[in-house]
């Protein structure tokens, strides 16, 4: 179905329970809709958990358990395969939302809440994701090519074997993210927090880690050749900048 009629103009809607399997939303307007899997998340005891009111200030590992309490029992939004190309959805709460594989080339999701969302295999050409959060977030074998992810929270999020050639993850926090096998190619981690990120096996050829931390990383045959940093930059223990190849400005 064709829901960009139906969808001008639905700024700061609530969508929740909405269908969008294979849906075409190309330049859809849904700035500070509300496409979550729901407010309230029911455990099986019958507690409830508010995501409104999760903590923005704590570990990762307080948001892994979080996520394998309530991840099971979230009604996600079904957005599979949808097309989202260039659609504005600035502020929108998609918290647990299913985009496996769904075309969001281009698409703005600024300051988005898209913490446990499911971004498997997902198009992100280009995308601007400045500033959302991604907490705890699945975009392992995304294509995130140019995407703009700078000041963004991806604390303990999914990146393994993904696309992110040429991405900006300038001041971005991956703190325990997982970057295993992804493509890093000349990626912009200007300023940003990678202590305790997993980057084996990933390609940083000639990527920016001027005033990176990657104190605790795993860099365990990553490729760091003509890689870039600087005396800011806060390397793992006993790490050989020589025998990496990376170079000093």
């Amino acid at each position: 179905m064709n829901w960009r009629g139906i969808l001008t103009g639905v700024f700061k809607t609530n969508l929740k329970g909405v269908d969008f399997e294979g849906a075409n939303l190309r330049g859809v307007d849904l700035r500070g809709a509300d496409l979550s899997g729901g407010k309230r998340i029911r455990k099986p005891r019958g507690d409830e958990v508010d995501v409104k009111t999760l903590p923005q200030d704590v570990s990762p590992a307080f948001y892994q358990a979080v996520s394998n309490l309530i991840a099971p029992h979230l009604q996600r939004i079904n957005m599979y395969r949808a097309d989202l190309r260039e659609a504005d959805l600035r502020e929108t709460r998609l918290i647990g939302v299913d985009l496996r594989r769904a075309n969001l080339s281009r698409a703005n999701f600024k300051e988005a809440n898209l913490f446990l969302a499911d971004l498997r295999g997902a198009n992100l050409y280009r995308s601007n994701l400045r500033e959302a959060d991604l907490r705890e977030a699945n975009l392992s074998r995304a294509s995130l090519f140019k995407a703009n992810l700078s000041d963004a929270d991806l604390r303990g999020a999914d990146l393994s074997g993904g696309w992110l050639f040429k991405v900006n993850l300038g001041c971005a926090d991956l703190n325990e993210a997982d970057l295993s096998r992804a493509n890093l190619f000349m990626a912009d981690f200007n300023r940003a927090d990678l202590s305790g990120t997993d980057l084996r096996g990933a390609d940083l050829n000639r990527a920016d880690l001027r005033g990176t931390n990657l104190r605790g990383a795993d860099l365990n045959r990553a490729d760091l050749r003509e890689a870039r940093y600087d005396s800011r930059t806060l390397w793992p223990i006993d790490f050989d900048t020589e025998a990496a190849g990376v170079v000093k400005e």
